[in-house]
């Protein structure tokens, strides 16, 4: 993954809400590894996301 706003001028992401994933051909190890860490991610944000509006 780039860094934080790496698809905006600047880095500068208005809306603080998008990431940009770019694999370059990883060992199968290493991309299973980097799925299940992202995929942990968005379900844990999207949690904290239901609970901050509940």
């Amino acid at each position: 993954m780039t860094g934080a706003g790496a698809p905006f001028p600047y880095k500068k992401d208005p809306k603080d809400s998008v990431i940009r994933i770019a694999p370059t051909l990883p060992p199968l190890e290493e991309l299973d590894l980097a799925c299940t860490v992202f995929i942990n991610c968005v379900k844990l944000s999207s949690v904290e996301k239901l609970l901050k509006d509940y």
